[in-house]
């Protein structure tokens, strides 16, 4: 995360209100729990930041029934808020 990627999930959560959440995987072997995990919490939306679209894609086979997009742009960024 950079400020303004941080910046721009801030006003876009609270132009939507809706609450963020963010888990950080420190290895491979971590990210599908992290996703189950948020998924339990409730979480139905995901959003990858950053160039390309892995982890979005993983998102959606680890559970078929979320949503998951990527930004790799702050204007593809803004374009959700």
């Amino acid at each position: 995360f950079n400020e303004l990627t941080y910046n721009c999930v801030v006003a876009a959560a609270d132009r939507l209100g809706v609450e963020t959440k963010a888990a950080e995987s420190a290895s491979e072997d971590q990210y599908a729990g992290n996703i189950e995990s948020l998924v339990a919490e409730g979480c139905d939306t995901f959003l990858e930041l950053g160039p390309g679209k892995v982890l979005s894609g993983l998102v959606r086979q680890i559970d078929s029934d979320v949503e998951a997009s990527a930004a790799d742009s702050a204007e593809k960024l803004k374009s959700y808020s």
